[in-house]
């Protein structure tokens, strides 16, 4: 297993896209992604900052 590495806010919103997730909704830097099967995930998009291990680790 490789180990997971912090990301820039848009390669995460990217990466859900392809995966099938659409944006529901965006509340100040906090998008909401829903996905068909139930699925949904927040993430933050913070200038400047990447996306958290443990954030990522959710998905």
């Amino acid at each position: 297993m490789s180990k997971i590495k912090p990301a820039k806010p848009l390669d995460v919103i990217r990466s859900l896209e392809k995966l099938g997730f659409q944006k529901i909704r965006q509340s100040g830097s906090h998008a909401i992604f829903h996905h068909s099967d139930g699925r949904w995930t927040t993430v933050p998009i913070h200038k400047g900052k990447d996306v958290a291990v443990g954030t990522l680790q959710k998905f």
